[in-house]
């Protein structure tokens, strides 16, 4: 099936703004206040004045609310008829999928999206929900197809020091890495999971996790170890913050150790030690206080370790420190103002780490992120979650920006099924169909399929509008789909996180 694509339009960073509450007055400049609109606002006082004397006030609002609907209505084209049309247009257009098992799905299915991905270097992968089962099976159908295409760096919503220890398990097969990657770094009297999160201290919680990630990794090497001879295997990085923090210590001492007869480098030792009792800011103050001893030194510390070890020393120190400031964060608990300043930090520390790994590879090697939507947006600031915009540009935008045309952004949707939930207990969690939803209107169509988007088909412009759909299996949000993705991966039904 062949696709046609159109440019997708660009739009001055400085000048994207959040899509506007319906209850919000924005004026034709952009202005959310003006002259007029107090002038507006008095009018409406004596109104409201006039029909609360005469005792019609409440019957006025359902009015209001009423025509306000049917106006809405007509003018996002939201009539069944433009539905009906959109529905067909899907059908037409989508790459249907017989079963969600990445392997029984021939790749070349998939050549409808060559011309997609033409001239990208970025491809995104994302999930709407971190807790279902069919997520594997996706990011395995695509990583295969774009691996057959010269993609081999994969950057994922994980841990640094977790995704250097993956990575050597990709690379060497020895399973002493996974074992690594999960181990529990704790210190006595101090426990550093957060107890917000119930399954993150939970070992049967935990071991499903594992058990899936685990299957996914061996079924990466064995896609990797099939390549071609003579060509570049798969490269892993997590460029997010250590859930649990602590096996920075073992990497940054990996890196110093065959050194350990130089002064530098046994005062480095010295300090990375842990101390007894030692709270989490105290131990966050320590790791920063290294990183100023080591940036006073950075002729003595690559005269010693090479440029690129002593960087990434640096790095590894400095991600422990970030790691243990939002360990703290997230033991508040996700209702508290520390946890959402600390969410932002992390946004912003994920930027920074996914920019110098950037950095350090060759301006040809094509990279794949794996994460949430939420995270892999390219307009992130005109998502709506619960009627209120994402105030953070993501790491999605902020690729996008740096990297004009060299994006293209897949997104995982489902409209109902079941879930795994951390936060609270029953983990496993119904997700019903949520009438209105766009996935609701997906699920009409098909029920697996992907659908590349900027068809140039007028049907395909009933997404010009903000859509809601569901994320993490409970929350309502709304985007206008093609600002934020190229192509779409669809499921009608996705099932929980269960093991292999």
């Amino acid at each position: 099936m062949s696709v046609c694509t159109v440019p997708t339009i660009a739009v001055d960073s400085a000048k994207r703004t959040s899509i506007p509450s319906p209850s919000s007055s924005v004026t034709p400049n952009g202005s959310a206040t003006s002259l007029k609109a107090v002038d507006n606002d008095t009018k409406r006082s004596a109104v409201e004045r006039e029909c609360r004397a005469a005792g019609i006030w409440s019957l006025a609002l359902r009015i209001a609310a009423l025509l306000s609907a049917c106006a809405g209505a007509a003018a996002s084209g939201d009539d069944p008829i433009s539905q009906e049309k959109f529905v067909s247009w899907v059908r037409e257009s989508a790459i249907d999928l017989r079963t969600t098992e990445w392997d029984k799905i021939d790749s070349r299915k998939l050549s409808a999206l060559d011309e997609t991905f033409k001239g990208k270097r970025f491809v995104y992968l994302g999930e709407p929900d971190h807790g279902i089962h069919e997520k594997y099976d996706y990011r395995l159908l695509l990583i295969r197809y774009l691996f057959e295409k010269g993609w081999r760096h994969i950057g994922v919503e994980a841990g640094f020091s977790g995704g250097k220890k993956l990575d050597r398990y990709l690379e060497t097969g020895d399973t002493a890495y996974i074992d690594a990657h999960y181990k529990r770094y704790s210190r006595q009297g101090r426990e550093d999971r957060a107890k917000s999160i119930p399954g993150a201290r939970d070992p049967e919680f935990l071991a499903i996790l594992r058990d899936e990630k685990t299957w996914f990794l061996e079924q990466l090497r064995s896609l990797c170890e099939a390549r071609p001879p003579g060509t570049d295997r798969i490269h892993w990085f997590g460029f997010d913050l250590d859930s649990t923090p602590g096996g920075g210590y073992a990497d940054a001492e990996a890196l110093v150790r065959p050194h350990e007869s130089n002064a530098l480098v046994q005062s480095v030792l010295r300090r990375l030690v842990l101390v007894d009792g030692e709270t989490r800011m105290q131990e966050v103050q320590r790791l920063r206080d290294l990183l100023g001893f080591l940036g006073n030194r950075q002729a003595e510390l690559r005269q010693c370790l090479g440029e690129d070890d002593a960087r990434e020393l640096q790095r590894c120190i400095r991600c422990l420190a970030d790691s243990f400031r939002f360990a703290m964060a997230r033991q508040a608990g996700p209702d508290s103002s520390a946890w959402r300043s600390g969410m932002a930090e992390r946004e912003e520390i994920m930027c920074r780490q996914l920019d110098e790994w950037i950095d350090g590879l060759a301006p040809v090697d094509k990279i794949i992120l794996l994460g949430h939507n939420f995270h892999l947006a390219k307009l992130s600031t005109a998502i709506r979650v619960e009627g209120t915009s994402i105030s953070r540009r993501n790491i999605g935008t902020h690729l996008a920006d740096r990297f004009p045309g060299q994006v293209c952004s897949i997104w995982m949707l489902y409209d109902r099924g079941r879930h795994l939930d951390a936060y609270s207990k029953p983990y496993v969690k119904d997700v019903p169909s949520r009438p209105g939803t766009i996935t609701q209107l997906l699920a009409q169509a098909g029920t697996r399929f992907v659908l590349p988007l900027h068809s140039g088909d007028s049907r395909e412009s009933y997404l010009r509008l903000p859509r809601e759909f569901v994320a993490n299996g409970e929350f309502r949000a709304s985007a206008v789909l093609p600002q934020q993705a190229d192509v779409l991966f669809f499921l009608a039904e996705a099932s929980e996180l269960r093991g292999r």
